[in-house]
């Protein structure tokens, strides 16, 4: 299911193979509907970083997945 690459970014990540897996299989199943009570805002649920934390942002593409964007 997995290339060599997967396997050595899984263990990279602190993760085994069969997580991943189950993780997959919950995306292919789908979630059950979020019941929201309220909309997040700064504070309660958003964290504001101050300038210079967090880092650059980061490509999330990869060659296996070129024009993947979130």
């Amino acid at each position: 299911m997995f290339t060599e690459n997967d396997s050595k970014q899984i263990a990279r990540h602190g993760l085994t193979p069969e997580a991943v897996a189950r993780q997959l299989e919950n995306f292919r199943r789908g979630f059950p509907a979020l019941k929201v009570s309220r909309a997040a805002s700064p504070g309660d649920g958003i964290r504001v970083l101050a300038p210079g934390q967090g880092g650059p942002p980061r490509s999330v593409t990869t060659p296996r997945h070129p024009a993947f964007a979130p």
